[in-house]
């Protein structure tokens, strides 16, 4: 991409500029006086010399605070001072669609704004948006690039890979396969999902579990496909279909994983080591951690961690992730005395950590009405998540 701007008019030297509008971001960050106070401070500190000729244009009218500027006042200076700069420009501006919809005029000013910026001599501008309607109606007369063009070919490696990995399923899928499809089943079920996945690939990684336990279970090509046409397109809708899977039929069920949601809530973005997980939500191996008189017993507590590790497959399939983290240690075999063996084991868990499998899940769970209903089985106070968590 840089190379290509390098050779779009070279006259004293090319800048590219960018900002990235975040759902998680502040209110500042998600409005469009965010977008515009980061961009002309990333030109300004990039071109010094256009500070001293903004002075002059904007004389009398130096700001204090970032909050002394309206958004026309923004608006105005920053596209007066992409005039006066003689280098060629480009700019890139990620996430259209996550602006913020109730302020400063939300999407239809930011994309008006993006409008005018294009008639501005020597600058390119290149935006990134989920498809919305109202986004493609605007820009429909640029030429753009759809992420599942560029991602395909991945995803259907990915996918192909992911597949093959059942040791039956090219023959099951041979003898079970209507004739157009038994030559080469396994391609043509990884093109069916790559097509429908429309260069999502958190949406394959998140169907493929599915379709692996299928094949393992021996299900047809006709009982794959019903599976794959009963799953939505959209993420949120498919985080639907997951839980209603795992967790959507059993009370039990739901209160434990909504207390897994709740705990790692506090610390969603980087996880949560998988032992303090363990101990916030589970009161018996806190016993001896308080000392209420329990003796410490390490084969209770590796007991308690393995059965976190399965209840988080099976009440959080496809919302969260145990992951090693750091120098993970290896559960060493040979000749050890049975305590020794057990700490060993106790290393091996201390180094995972449990997260939420992408941002789109956290997401989902907090910023739905399904999503906080699935928080709601939990009805533990936020104040006693805390406690277990400080406890831990």
């Amino acid at each position: 991409m840089f190379e290509l701007l390098s050779s779009f008019e070279n006259r004293i030297r090319n800048i590219s500029l960018s900002a990235f509008i975040w759902n998680e971001g502040s209110s500042m960050q998600r409005s469009q006086s965010g977008v515009l106070l980061s961009l002309l401070h990333e030109l300004l500190s990039k071109h010094r010399m256009l500070s001293f000729q903004l002075l002059v244009i904007s004389s009398g009218s130096v700001r204090g605070v970032p909050s002394d500027w309206s958004r026309l006042d923004l608006e105005r200076t920053f596209v007066e001072t992409l005039h006066t700069c003689s280098g060629s420009m480009c700019l890139f501006i990620d996430g259209l669609d996550e602006i913020d919809r109730k302020i400063e005029g939300g999407l239809p000013s930011l994309l008006s704004l993006i409008s005018t910026l294009k008639d501005t001599p020597g600058l390119k501008i290149c935006v990134a948006s989920r498809p919305e309607l109202q986004i493609q109606d605007e820009l429909a007369s640029f030429p753009r690039l759809l992420l599942q063009e560029l991602t395909r070919a991945d995803i259907y490696s990915y996918t192909l890979g992911d597949i093959i990995t059942v040791e039956h399923a090219n023959d099951w899928l041979v003898s079970t396969s209507p004739p157009a499809f038994a030559q080469e089943p396994i391609p043509q079920l990884a093109d069916i999902i790559v097509t429908k996945a429309e260069g999502v690939f958190l949406w394959v990684h998140l169907v493929l579990s599915g379709i692996r336990n299928g094949l393992v279970n021996y299900d047809s090509w006709d009982m794959l496909m019903e599976r794959i046409e009963a799953l939505p397109s959209e993420l949120n809708e498919l985080y639907e279909t997951i839980w209603r899977r795992f967790s959507g039929e059993n009370p039990l069920y739901q209160h434990r994983a909504a207390l897994y949601f709740n705990l790692l809530n506090f610390d969603w973005f980087s996880g949560m080591p998988f032992l303090q997980l363990m101990f916030a939500s589970d009161s018996p191996s806190q016993k001896p951690v308080l000392g209420d008189g329990v003796r410490f017993s390490a084969k209770n507590l590796i007991t308690a961690c393995e059965i976190l590790h399965r209840q988080l497959w099976a009440r959080c399939g496809g919302f969260v992730e145990v992951i090693q983290g750091g120098n993970s240690a290896r559960i060493p075999g040979g000749h050890q005395s049975e305590e020794a063996m057990l700490f060993s084991k106790l290393e091996y868990f201390r180094h995972y950590r449990v997260k939420f499998i992408h941002r789109s899940a956290h997401e989902f769970l907090t910023k739905t009405t399904e999503g906080r209903k699935i928080l709601g089985y939990d009805e533990n106070p936020a104040a006693n998540h805390v406690f277990a968590l400080v406890l831990a």
